[in-house]
C-alpha cells in the first residue's frame, strides 16, 4: 500500500512532490512501530570514534550499522531534508535523459550516413572500451553514496543526543570527549565524501574520455578506409560530433542524479514500508487484560530472544479508583503501560480499553461536566514540554477556567514556583523545559494531565523527582484528593510505603508475568518496614516536614494559607527565554564572502579555479570565433 502511495505521490505533478513526500515521510513517522529491541548503536559509534586515526572497511561498516534506517529518529530529517529534495530536483531533470538518448540516437543515424558504418562501429567500440570502468565508477557511487546518507544519519543521532544531554555534559565536563566523537563522526563522514566525489570525478571523466574516443576514432578509422577527409565529411562530422559533446557531457551530471535519487527512493521505499502499529485493543467496560502476552514492538510479530515478553497477563483495573503497579527494574512495568496505550505488540490474548465518549460542550470546571468518559491522559518517564509559557504547557490547548486551574497548580505544588519565577506563569519555557528543574518539569507535566479532560490517568512514577515531602502532598491532595475523584488513576511507582494505603488494586510483576493482582489488604509481601522508612524521611524528630535536595525551597502550606491567589500573568509583557530570529538587511558583507573562501579551500585554491574557469571560457569564445570566421569565408 504504502508503494503504491509512494509512486502515485510521484507521478501526480499537481502539487510539489517534495512536499507529497515530506507528508508520506511525517504520515508515516506517526504510524510506525516505535522499536525498543537492543541494538549495537552506541557500541558501533564507540568503535568508530575509537578508530578514527584508521578507518578500515570494517570499522565503516561497523559504523553503519548504527544508522539502520528501520531503528533510527534522526533518519527522518534526511529523508525530509536530503532524500525528497534529491527526488524532486531529479524530477525536474529527468526527461533530460530521455531527450539526451533520443539526440544520440538521431545523430548515430546521421553519422552512419555520413562516415560509414565501419568508422561509426570503430568509434563505438573505443566508446564501449570504456563502459566498463563507467560501470564500475557507477556501482561504486552508488556504494559511496548509501555509506555517506548513513553516516549522516549517524551524526545526526550523535547530535541530537548532545543536544538533549547538554545540561548533564556541562556539568560532568566531558566537552573535551563528546567534540572529539562528534569530530570523529564528521570526519568519518569527511572521508566517505571524498571517496563519493573521487566516484563522481572518475565517473564524468569516462564519459568526457569516451566522447572523445568516439570522434577521434570514427575519423581515423574513415581517413584509413578512404584515404582521405575531406572537408564536406570532416566539418559536418564534427558539428555533429560537437552537438553531441554537449548531450554525452550532460549525461554523466544526470546519471550521477540518478544513482543519487535511486539511493534515495530506495531509503524512503525502505522508510515506507517499515512495520507499523496495529489496533490491538478492543473496546471494554474498563482496562483490563485477558490471557494477553504482550512484548515491545519489534519488526516481526513473533517474539524472538532479544525482546522482552510479559506472559498471561489476567489483570482487570477498577474504574474510578487507583491502582499501582510496582516491580523491580526491569520488570516490565513500562511495557504494561504502553499495551494499555496501544503501542506494544499484542501476541496473544486480548487487552480491552474503554472507548473515549463524545466532547463535552460544559465550559465549567466542575468534574461531572469537565471529565470526558473513556478518554485518557499518560504521563510517560520522560517529562515533555513544549517552548511555551508555563501556562500553555498545562492548558495544553483547552480553554482555561480560573477556577479549575487555580486548584490544579495548588494541589500539584506549583503556586510556590509561580511566586519565584519573574514572569509567573506566563514564563516562557526553553525546549524541553531546560529553563525549569527537574522536580518542576514532573509538575507541570502532572498538572497538565490533572487539568486535562482526561478519565482516565496512567502515571509513570510520578513522585522520583521531587521531595519526600512534596511527593506525600501531592498524593493526598493531587491523586487522592477532590480533583481526582472518580477518575480511573494507574500509578506506576516504587514508593509503594505512600500509596498502598489508598489503592484500591495491586499489580506487581515480576519474571516476565504478574506475581500479584488484588487488593492491596490481601497482600502477604507487604514491605512495612519500606513504609516505616518513608515515614521516616517525611518527618523528622520534631515533627516537622524535612527539606531535602531539589525542591527545598517549596514551603508546602496547609489550612487558610493554602488558599493565597496565585501569581498570574504580570502586568508587563514576558521576557522571551528564546530569542526571536533576525534578518540583515542590506548588501552582504565582504567578510562574509571572505569567511566562507577560507573555509572552502582558501583564496589560493579559488584562484586558481578562476584562472581554469577562465581559461576554458576562452578557449570556448576562441573556437566559436574560428568557426564564425569560416562561416564568414
Amino acid at each position: 500500500m504504502e508503494g503504491w502511495l509512494f509512486w502515485y505521490s510521484v507521478s501526480d505533478l499537481s502539487l510539489p512532490i517534495r512536499a507529497q513526500l515530506s507528508s508520506l515521510v511525517f504520515a508515516k513517522s506517526l504510524r510506525r512501530k516505535d522499536i525498543k529491541t537492543a541494538n549495537k548503536t552506541s557500541q558501533s559509534v564507540d568503535s568508530s570514534n575509537n578508530s578514527h586515526k584508521s578507518h578500515s572497511k570494517k570499522s565503516s561498516s561497523a559504523s553503519i550499522s548504527e544508522a539502520n534506517i528501520d531503528q533510527s529518529r534522526q533518519a527522518i530529517v534526511n529523508l525530509v531534508g536530503v532524500d525528497t529534495e534529491r527526488i524532486s530536483y531529479f524530477f525536474q531533470f529527468q526527461f533530460l535523459i530521455v531527450n539526451g538518448i533520443f539526440k544520440l540516437a538521431i545523430f548515430s543515424v546521421f553519422l552512419v550516413r555520413l562516415v560509414g558504418w565501419i568508422p561509426f562501429a570503430a568509434g563505438i567500440s573505443a566508446w564501449l572500451l570504456v563502459v566498463p570502468a563507467s560501470a564500475w565508477f557507477s556501482n561504486l557511487l552508488l556504494a559511496q553514496s548509501k555509506i555517506l546518507m548513513q553516516l549522516r544519519d549517524a551524526k545526526l543521532a550523535k547530535l541530537n543526543e548532545v543536544l538533549l544531554g547538554m545540561r548533564q555534559i556541562k556539568l560532568s565536563a566531558l566537552e573535551a570527549q563528546w567534540e572529539a566523537r562528534i569530530l570523529a563522526l564528521r570526519k568519518t563522514e569527511l572521508q566517505a565524501l571524498w571517496k563519493y566525489f573521487i566516484a563522481d570525478s572518475a565517473l564524468f571523466s569516462c564519459w568526457v574520455l569516451s566522447q572523445i574516443l568516439l570522434a577521434a576514432t570514427s575519423l581515423a578509422v574513415y581517413v584509413l578506409i578512404n584515404g582521405n577527409l575531406s572537408p564536406s565529411v570532416a566539418f559536418v562530422s564534427i558539428g555533429m560530433f560537437s552537438t553531441l559533446e554537449s548531450t554525452l557531457g550532460s549525461l554523466p551530471e544526470l546519471v550521477t542524479l540518478g544513482i543519487d535519487t535511486l539511493v534515495s527512493v530506495s531509503r524512503v521505499g525502505t522508510y515506507l514500508s517499515g512495520s507499523e502499529m496495529q489496533n490491538n485493543i478492543t473496546q471494554g467496560p474498563s482496562i483490563s487484560f485477558q490471557g494477553a502476552t504482550v512484548s515491545w514492538p519489534i519488526d516481526n510479530q513473533s517474539a524472538d530472544e532479544d525482546s522482552f515478553t510479559l506472559h498471561n497477563l489476567d489483570i482487570s483495573f477498577p474504574n474510578g479508583q487507583l491502582s499501582v503497579i510496582s516491580g523491580k527494574t526491569g520488570s516490565g512495568k513500562s511495557l504494561l503501560i504502553s499495551a494499555i496505550l496501544g503501542e506494544a505488540d499484542l501476541l496473544k490474548g486480548s487487552v480491552c480499553v474503554p472507548k473515549a465518549a463524545r466532547s463535552s460542550r460544559h465550559n465549567t470546571g466542575r468534574l461531572e461536566d469537565w471529565i470526558i468518559l473513556g478518554s485518557l491522559a499518560y504521563v510517560s518517564q520522560t517529562p515533555w514540554l513544549e517552548n511555551g509559557s508555563l501556562r500553555d504547557n498545562i492548558l495544553f490547548g483547552l480553554h482555561f477556567v480560573k477556577e479549575r486551574y487555580d486548584q490544579v497548580m495548588e494541589v500539584c505544588a506549583l503556586k510556590q514556583d509561580l511566586a519565584i519565577l519573574t514572569d509567573g506563569d506566563s514564563t516562557e519555557l526553553g525546549a524541553n523545559g531546560v529553563n525549569l528543574s527537574g522536580g518542576q518539569k514532573w509538575r507541570v507535566t502532572l498538572a497538565r494531565a490533572i487539568y486535562s479532560r482526561a478519565e482516565i490517568l496512567i502515571l509513570e512514577d510520578v513522585f522520583c523527582a521531587v521531595d519526600a515531602h512534596v511527593g506525600r502532598w501531592i498524593f493526598d491532595k493531587c491523586l487522592n484528593g477532590s480533583i481526582c475523584e472518580g477518575r480511573t488513576r494507574i500509578l506506576v511507582t516504587h514508593n509503594l510505603g505512600l500509596v498502598l494505603s489508598a489503592a484500591e488494586y495491586v499489580v506487581e510483576l515480576g519474571g516476565g508475568t504478574v506475581t500479584y493482582s488484588g487488593c492491596p489488604q490481601r497482600k502477604t509481601r507487604l514491605d512495612a518496614s519500606h513504609q516505616s522508612q518513608w515515614h521516616k524521611e517525611v518527618t523528622n524528630d520534631s515533627g516537622a516536614p524535612a527539606v531535602a535536595n531539589e525542591d527545598s525551597a517549596i514551603h508546602i502550606e496547609s489550612g487558610d494559607d493554602a488558599q493565597t491567589a496565585i501569581l498570574l500573568s504580570p502586568p508587563n509583557p514576558p521576557r522571551r527565554f528564546v530569542q526571536e530570529e533576525t534578518r540583515e538587511s542590506g548588501t552582504v558583507k565582504k567578510r562574509v564572502y571572505l569567511t566562507y573562501l577560507e573555509s572552502s579551500g582558501g583564496i589560493l585554491l579559488w584562484s586558481i579555479c578562476a584562472v581554469v574557469f577562465l581559461a576554458y571560457q576562452v578557449g570556448i569564445i576562441s573556437k566559436l570565433s574560428r568557426y564564425l570566421f569560416r562561416q564568414t569565408i
